[in-house]
């Protein structure tokens, strides 16, 4: 049986005195979409945090395809699809540019692309929609096609585990349909995805896994069951 993509056992996090984290179990299962849900504050971005190794566990342990999150990250196996605050759109980059950088663990000290790594990257951006606009500097680009052009940077690098924090945030319906379309297309690869989402309304459609925090677990199952009414009143303090 394959390993699980994201495994959590007894993890608490805290950052000082703030409790981020208490004591959380869960498996994300490997090939799957898995939708993280919660309020702010919940603790949604520091599990990325976590499995991404950007930040050790207080207690527990969290594993990433059976292996650590340094090997993990180190045999880029994980990739990270960042919320729009967190990038400088005006950095002078292009869509290409930005793509590429998912083959840099790749290359050596030169940093040069060889021919195999340009054909990944302008398959990346072909699997994304982005082909027509690759030579564009990355901030020219709408708020969905930018998430694409960071779901095609982790394409390029190969990874087998995506994390993708508020992919649907500030993106109107046409491109949240494009962004699902191609994380189901990479679920089709065996590529195993996780989503951070206050998106409700859509998650049913696109996940297979649900884990709802309250900065404890709430729950880690089938979506279906985890996206109910019932369920997210504890977590969401409300029905909706």
């Amino acid at each position: 049986m394959s390993a699980a993509a994201v495994e959590l056992r007894g993890v608490t996090a805290r950052y000082g005195q703030v409790l981020a984290l208490d004591d959380v179990t869960l498996t994300m299962p490997a090939g799957r979409i898995t939708a993280v849900v919660g309020v702010n504050g919940s603790g949604k971005s520091t599990m990325f945090k976590l499995v991404m190794g950007a930040l050790s566990p207080w207690a527990g342990t969290v594993q990433v395809l059976g292996r650590s999150t340094a090997e993990a990250r180190r045999a880029g196996l994980v990739a990270y699809v960042p919320q729009a605050h967190d990038v400088d759109w005006d950095f002078p980059v292009s869509v290409r540019e930005v793509v590429a950088t998912g083959r840099y663990g790749r290359l050596g000290l030169t940093r040069r692309l060889r021919p195999a790594d340009r054909d990944a990257v302008e398959a990346a951006l072909d699997d994304v929609g982005l082909a027509a606009l690759a030579d564009r500097q990355i901030g020219e680009l709408s708020g969905g096609q930018r998430k694409r052009a960071f779901v095609a940077r982790a394409i390029a690098q190969e990874a087998r585990v995506l994390l993708l924090d508020e992919p649907f945030a500030g993106v109107d319906t046409v491109s949240q349909d494009g962004i699902t379309a191609v994380l189901k297309q990479l679920r089709k690869r065996g590529t195993s995805v996780v989503v951070s989402t206050h998106e409700l309304g859509s998650a049913p459609d696109l996940a297979d896994h649900a884990v709802v925090l309250h900065r404890s677990l709430v729950f880690s199952g089938p979506a279906a069951q985890g996206l109910a009414p019932e369920v997210l009143a504890r977590a969401f303090g409300m029905v909706r």
